[in-house]
């Protein structure tokens, strides 16, 4: 409605037939705000079907301009729609000049599109999967409603054959690379777990998992970044090659973690100036080192990241089957159904307001019924090529 002048003949209406002028009907009008002459807007029926929506001065019917051309397909009432949004909308005014193709597509085909350059398309409003859109007022209360491109209710849900394919694919965490449940993550593909302090900033990333207390000032983290080896030995030469200037080892000892002969090692090193002490373990499991550290400014918070150093296991059967999946499901509405409702009656993991949001709807929307909606929902995880 927005769209840019460009220079077009003025139109003739002397030439305007009797017969034509029955199909004209008034829609609405306002005044415009540099001078207040006041325009209207109209509908005018065209020989082929389709309508036209037209913006000109009341009386004098001079200064036509397009505001919109309805296909055929179209029913009547959608000029009204689509008056009622213009005359809302604080750009009118400025589409361009209605020509003599416009009124007549006799005369020379499709009518142009506003810019002047590319012919008009003169077909219905297609959607993704083929499927017809029509402009319709729908009640969202009481006493209240709002337009919509809705789609034609005949032709079926045009969300369906570009959902289906999406049913069953994992979102959220993934557990082939671990999970957290809580303060635990357990990692099912390299069969660990262990428990992070209570409150802390967990992340998991393809090289690293780790927590971060609230203030920053400790952190607790597991890496497989070194050589397999007898841990003792694993652990002396990482510190040779890494442990420089300002950070220097107080002590060592062999240490047992989950049942598996470590190496500690007590670090002193400080950060910014200020004082800062960690353990690092070196635990053998899976054919693997794993190196633990934790690093805190004060001992309270040192303590924490012991506690998850020793929570360090190989996952128990009860572990693996706690794990769980989501996975996306597509649902059909129910007529007068919001999102509140339909979360619980699909059993959906998310809650109302994220399938909204994953729906691209609003939360208080709706459904007029049998719309296809994304949910997701839990089921036991099964490893690739896993019973």
């Amino acid at each position: 409605m927005s769209t840019l002048t460009a220079p077009e003949p003025r139109v003739r209406y002397a030439s305007t037939s009797r017969s034509r002028a029955r199909r004209v009907r008034r829609l609405g009008q306002y005044a415009t705000p540099d001078d207040g002459q006041t325009r209207e807007i109209v509908s005018l029926q065209r020989t082929d079907g389709s309508t036209l929506v037209i913006d000109r001065l009341a009386g004098a019917l001079a200064d036509a301009r397009l505001v919109a051309q309805l296909p055929p397909e179209e029913p009547v009432e959608n000029a009204e729609i689509v008056a009622g949004m213009y005359l809302v909308d604080p750009t009118r005014g400025h589409c361009r000049r209605v020509t003599e193709q416009d009124l007549n597509p006799a005369h020379g085909g499709d009518s142009p599109t506003p810019n002047g350059t590319i012919p008009r398309q003169r077909t219905p409003l297609r959607g993704a999967a083929g499927d017809i859109y029509q402009i319709r007022e729908l009640a969202i209360g009481a006493s209240a409603s709002e337009l919509r491109w809705t789609r034609d209710p005949k032709l079926g849900d045009p969300r369906a054959a570009l959902l289906a394919h999406t049913e069953g694919l994992a979102v959220g965490q993934r557990p082939e690379a671990g999970v957290f449940l809580g303060d635990v993550f357990l990692h099912p593909g390299l069969g660990f777990k262990l428990r992070f302090p209570h409150g802390w900033a967990k992340a998991n990333t393809a090289q690293v998992v780790g927590a971060q207390a609230p203030r920053g000032n400790a952190v607790v983290y597991l890496m497989s970044d070194v050589p397999k080896g007898e841990p003792r030995q694993v652990a002396e030469s990482w510190a040779s090659q890494n442990l420089h200037g300002n950070a220097e080892v107080e002590n060592g000892a062999a240490v047992a973690v989950g049942g598996l002969q470590s190496w500690r090692l007590d670090v002193a090193g400080s950060a910014g100036g200020v004082p800062v002490r960690s353990y690092i373990t070196f635990i053998p499991f899976a054919n693997a080192i794993w190196r633990l550290t934790g690093a805190a400014v004060e001992d309270k918070d040192l303590d924490a990241t012991l506690v998850t150093t020793r929570s360090f296991r190989e996952l128990s059967d009860d572990d693996r089957a706690a794990i769980r999946v989501t996975r996306l499901a597509i649902v059909r509405a129910e007529p007068g159904e919001d999102f509140a409702g339909l979360t619980t009656r699909a059993s959906n993991v998310w809650d109302p307001y994220t399938t909204a949001v994953y729906n691209e709807l609003e939360p208080s929307h709706r459904f007029e019924g049998g719309e296809s909606v994304k949910v997701t929902r839990e089921s036991p995880y099964r490893p690739a090529g896993g019973s």
